[in-house]
């Protein structure tokens, strides 16, 4: 017997068991007749009833198996889907990070330099170190932005080759030229490795490459020298300040009668006032440390003796400020001595503190002098090298 529904041969069984059709012994005994085909009636003939006919069965002929759908469909359109994502990862490869290599992104620092396009020239740059810098920061991009506008460069034929190791790379230029106007304004051309830069250093951030601080070593330089002037500035200003503080010490204790309460009363502003040179001498030493970090920038050489300069200017500074604790100490042990061993006499007094205040004021007048003329040679120096 065979299913009406699918066509399929079965035994005897109350249901299809391909398809699961009813299934009455009696009338599938044996495969249905095909429907009989009635001629097409004549055009214009009415068709009645007689010519009604039922439509074919979309099932299968008798004995022949029932077409399965087309799976390879399925993998085919998966197919599709993996190629299409393939070809939207390789356009976003090629365009989205396109330039996104140490050459490239050479290459394109060129072009910003050209174009003098600042917006597009820090992009390239590895901004972290300036991140806790916010004025070193804004000092840096309004310098760059300057320079930008002054510079009138075009690099033709550039060639590099790239060295990298993990997350950094060195592009040397290879070859190309660069023209560019002299000082006496005349246009002048020269090869890019000599007359530009001979190599750049990247670094990789999140996935893309950046031009390191090394390439700007001259330009942090600058900004940490501006930060660092600034400070030796409010430096000079608190020297002012202890040398009318260690003064007052002497004043403010000028009327006291009785050697037990000068002691006490020295004592106390002494103490006050050491306070303050140890805090003089804990930001000079920083920013001694701060004119050294600048010295070691490999780029900066234009700024060597400038930073010399300075050095020298801050260890004169930080030597005043021991010459006046010292001092302050030294009157000090003199008057408690005199708790315990009171002096002979006034004259005595006089002779014993006007000789360590001598002494004293010959070495600090000395290191004074030296720092004054230091600071003068360095400030003449501030405009040539951009500092002011």
């Amino acid at each position: 017997m065979f299913c009406t529904n699918c066509g399929n041969e079965v035994g005897d069984e109350a249901f299809c068991t391909h398809c699961g059709t009813p299934m009455n012994s009696t009338d599938q005994a044996k495969p249905s007749p095909a429907p009989a085909t009635v001629p097409a009636s004549p055009a214009g003939a009415p068709v009645g009833p007689q010519t009604s006919v039922t439509p074919p069965q979309s099932a299968a002929p008798p004995g022949l198996p029932v077409a399965k759908k087309k799976r390879w469909l399925v993998p085919a359109i998966a197919t599709v889907c993996v190629l299409a994502v393939a070809a939207v990862v390789l356009v976003l490869v090629f365009v989205v990070f396109k330039g996104s290599s140490p050459s490239a992104t050479v290459a394109s620092m060129f072009k910003a330099l050209e174009s003098k396009n600042a917006q597009s020239f820090y992009a390239l740059i590895d901004m972290e170190p300036f991140k806790n810098q916010p004025g070193v920061e804004a000092s840096f991009k309004a310098d760059m932005a300057k320079n930008l506008m002054d510079t009138n460069v075009k690099f033709k034929g550039a060639k590099f080759s790239t060295t990298t190791s993990g997350n950094s790379a060195t592009v040397k230029v290879t070859g190309g030229t660069v023209q560019y106007k002299d000082a006496d304004g005349k246009l002048q051309t020269g090869p890019i490795n000599e007359d530009f830069s001979k190599e750049f250093y990247l670094v990789k951030k999140n996935g893309k490459w950046l031009l390191g601080e090394k390439n700007f070593a001259g330009e942090f330089a600058k900004q940490d020298l501006k930060s660092a002037d600034k400070t030796l500035q409010t430096l000079i200003d608190g020297y002012n300040k202890l040398n009318s503080d260690v003064t007052n010490a002497f004043s403010d204790v000028s009327g006291v009668t009785g050697l037990q309460d000068l002691d006490t009363k020295f004592k106390e502003k002494s103490k006050t006032v050491t306070a303050e040179i140890d805090a003089f001498l804990a930001k000079a030493e920083k920013l001694k440390a701060d004119y050294e970090a600048v010295a070691k920038l490999k780029g900066a050489e234009d700024y060597t003796d400038y930073t010399d300069t300075r050095i020298k200017e801050v260890d004169d500074l930080i030597a005043i400020g021991n010459k006046l604790k010292a001092f302050l100490a030294e009157i000090g042990g003199a008057i408690s001595s005199w708790v315990t061993t009171p002096p002979t006499s006034q004259t005595a007094v006089t002779d014993t503190l006007n000789g360590i205040a001598n002494k004293y004021e010959a070495e600090l007048g000395a290191l004074e002098t030296d720092y004054k003329k230091l600071d003068a040679e360095a400030d003449a120096s501030m405009k040539d090298l951009g500092l002011e």
